[in-house]
């Protein structure tokens, strides 16, 4: 019977696993969003972007403000599938606030 290899790759210490996110930035908003939408895209929807998009920056802003060294990240998602005989709800703006807690006690 044939020996198993084994491998000799060490797990990383506590220390080497944990990312310092401080020298990270906040990405600052954009400034033009009209060059980035599609020319394509009908008026309305690019009107609702922009509305989507003010909301989205003015969010940011209070949470990146309110919990500085803790924020990694906001991103906007899309709208869940809605499930049969549910309507989808047009009003509501899906977030991801990517915490690092990392360094909170149990």
């Amino acid at each position: 019977m044939p020996d198993k290899k084994t491998n000799d790759v060490s797990k990383p210490s506590k220390e080497e696993e944990m990312i310092n996110y401080s020298d990270v930035k906040p990405q600052q908003p954009m400034a033009d969003v009209d060059n980035m939408l599609p020319s394509n895209l009908p008026k309305e929807a690019q009107e609702k972007l922009k509305e989507i998009k003010a909301k989205l920056d003015k969010f940011k802003k209070k949470v990146v403000d309110k919990f500085d060294k803790y924020i990694v990240g906001v991103s906007l998602l899309p709208p869940p599938k809605p499930k049969e005989g549910e309507q989808l709800d047009k009003s509501k703006i899906h977030v991801l606030v990517l915490v690092d807690d990392s360094d909170s006690k149990k």
